[in-house]
């Protein structure tokens, strides 16, 4: 359990830099631009917000399985983090194309790789199914905001 706690703090960590590498600020995501549009079903900004900071400590979990033992799954496991943490920069940006590809992207990969290293790492994999509904749940914003964003400018063009 102490490795658990070790990984969720090297989490944050590894999502503070993941910020800092993509020149933006670690501590403040501007949100006021995607405010201004209709928020999704059954979702807000707000939400959206909590629901990350429950993966970002939950995620000490599946890397406690695989940390000491796969540098591949880290390598994996980094690359996929980061773009994680992209996706908000491009919906805090109202990049809406940008972060459903991104998402889009993301949830392929994270498939992907679950099935590849099932056999490998089985209570490793089962402990990313929150990884993956989180992806999926982006996803659904992603599309949702491009929708939504392509029939706002329908209507106003």
């Amino acid at each position: 359990m102490i490795n658990v706690a070790v990984c969720s703090i090297g989490n944050i960590l590894l999502t503070l830099l993941a910020r800092l590498l993509q020149k933006q600020s670690p501590f403040r995501i501007n949100l006021n631009n995607i405010r201004e549009y209709d928020p999704p079903f059954c979702s807000s900004v707000n939400h959206m917000k909590i629901l990350f900071a429950v993966v970002v400590v939950y995620m000490g979990l599946p890397i406690s399985f695989f940390i000491n033992t796969s540098v591949l799954l880290s390598c994996v496991y980094c690359v996929y983090w980061y773009f994680t943490v992209l996706w908000w920069h491009h919906l805090a940006k109202c990049q809406f194309e940008s972060a459903y590809h991104t998402s889009l992207r993301l949830a392929i990969a994270l498939f992907t790789c679950m099935s590849y290293f099932f056999y490998a790492y089985e209570e490793a994999v089962f402990a990313w199914t929150l990884p993956l509904w989180w992806t999926m749940y982006t996803l659904y914003v992603s599309i949702y905001y491009k929708e939504y964003h392509a029939k706002l400018n329908f209507i106003s063009s």
